[in-house]
């Protein structure tokens, strides 16, 4: 039997922020969740509280866009 976490009463919250930020990185939820609630957590909390939830972040390089060739 696996206990709950500390984040588990925060989830609905942390859940519409991801929604709503795509883009937000853990270290950004932690430091939003120590603000707004005075919950202190660790990266690694916050990655179990994903994986958990079988929820996954692809981060995606940003390519420079392609120089059109000279043609004359």
């Amino acid at each position: 039997m696996s206990r709950g976490s500390k984040l588990d009463a925060h989830a609905e919250y942390i859940l519409s922020l991801v929604a709503e930020t795509p883009d937000i990185t853990l270290k950004e939820l932690k430091s939003i969740l120590s603000e707004n609630f005075g919950t202190s957590v660790g990266v690694g909390t916050l990655w179990n509280f994903f994986d958990q939830r079988s929820i996954t972040f692809k981060k995606k390089r940003r390519t420079l866009p392609n120089k059109p060739a000279q043609t004359s």
